[in-house]
């Protein structure tokens, strides 16, 4: 079998994608993943074949000429205007505005040649890739969406179709008019959920998080796939015996110039708390921020999996990678909001929040107090520690990429 993987040009998307592909090589079938050419080398670093499509892409520009906020909230679970326009305007930016610029039409042209010439017989793509769906459409194979946050897409379309009674909506009128310009044949109807949502969704965030049950789902355990180096002292607790905190608002704000927290209130708050503090920054980062507190210890990467067993706590933005990271290790969460707040951070942060396993602070909230009070709070809460061990031994139940290699040979 061969199955070709696509992805937008984000290493954290592509980090989601990592694992099933090389599941699926292992298992002896052939596996190819395209993006566009900046991240081509990421790819290739991981032992995967790869494919270039498209030019390369400047997630930074779009958001420097487009921002990095919608009027449309595409997490807005308590919607309730009988008009629709807030599913019809998330629909509307999320699909066609952000989509389209990621993953462009010379993109998907290039991905159909190199498809046409591959000869796949699946493709998986990233939720925001909708290249893969469409190019999956124009062969007639079946595809597979990768979920890299909570499923706001397909729940906007069921909302949608329930306020209008109609199988069309903004996203696949976008859809159908993409392949139209390349004079491919649109979709009927009944494969319009397909092309929306692919064949199947593969969600790797705990069945708590769910807001769209009625789409064919796998739930999956991803292991983490961001390379970084072992030190001897990530495998160990502080040695004074303090509590370890870890600080880390996630690699998108580093490569495409979204807005992260405020990291210089989060550390501020932070050198208050009698803890051992390791903080993800970058040289640039950190030269942006007044001198650190002396209880923390900044760091460029750190491999969670291996450090998060020693840690008390993690403090970051809710990125997908980050929250099941601590999901897997069972380490109480805070969530310090970006402005941004583009896929339902927030609300994935109150659902875990009122689980008993976080503690959240909006944007406007954030302040060194509130940061050290939570933290605090947290740390002192055996409940927090409780629910979040509950939730770990929840998630290691759940499927690996392993055993998910016989349900993807079955779609075929």
């Amino acid at each position: 079998m061969r199955v070709l993987f696509t992805t937008f040009a984000a290493r954290t998307h592509f980090n989601l994608q990592a694992p099933l592909a090389w599941s699926l090589a292992q298992a002896g079938h052939e596996v190819c993943v395209a993006s566009q050419p900046n991240l081509v080398p990421t790819i290739t670093g991981s032992g995967l074949l790869a494919a270039s499509v498209g030019e390369p892409l400047d997630i930074g520009g779009i958001v420097k000429v487009g921002g990095s906020r919608s009027p449309f909230n595409v997490a807005d679970m308590n919607d309730q205007r009988p008009d629709g326009s807030n599913v019809v305007g998330a629909l509307s930016i999320y699909g066609p505005i952000i989509s389209g610029s990621l993953a462009d039409d010379a993109t998907l042209t290039d991905l159909l040649d190199f498809a046409r010439g591959w000869k796949p017989d699946l493709i998986v793509w990233d939720a925001l890739t909708y290249t893969g769906s469409l190019c999956a459409h124009a062969l007639g194979i079946p595809s597979v969406r990768v979920l890299f946050a909570m499923d706001h897409f397909s729940r906007l379309r069921d909302n949608y179709l329930h306020l209008k009674k109609s199988r069309a909506d903004p996203l696949t009128t976008w859809l159908q008019r993409r392949l139209e310009r390349l004079n491919l044949p649109t979709a009927p109807d009944e494969q319009l959920d397909t092309l929306a949502l692919g064949t199947v969704t593969v969600d790797p965030l705990p069945s708590l998080f769910s807001v769209s049950p009625s789409h064919p789902r796998w739930d999956v355990r991803l292991p983490n796939a961001f390379g970084a180096g072992v030190k001897t002292w990530h495998l160990e607790p502080p040695p004074d015996g303090r509590p370890r905190i870890c600080v880390t608002v996630g690699l998108s704000s580093r490569e495409f110039g979204l807005t992260p927290p405020p990291l210089a209130k989060i550390l501020k708050g932070l050198g208050e708390v009698d803890a051992e503090v390791v903080v993800t920054l970058t040289p640039d980062q950190q030269r942006d921020l007044p001198p650190l507190p002396s209880n923390i210890r900044p760091e460029p990467v750190v491999p969670l999996d291996a450090l998060l067993p020693t840690c008390d706590a993690v403090v970051h933005h809710f990125g997908t990678g980050t929250v099941t990271a601590a999901l897997r290790q069972g380490v109480p969460q805070v969530h310090v909001a970006a402005p941004t707040d583009l896929w339902g951070e927030s609300v994935l942060a109150d659902m875990l929040s009122k689980h008993g396993a976080a503690r959240s602070l909006a944007y406007s909230d954030i302040t060194p107090e509130s940061v050290r009070d939570a933290i605090e709070e947290l740390l002192a809460d055996n409940n927090a520690r409780f629910r979040a061990a509950e939730l770990k031994r929840a998630y290691l139940q759940r499927e690996t990429p392993h055993d998910l290699v016989r349900r993807f040979e079955a779609l075929i």
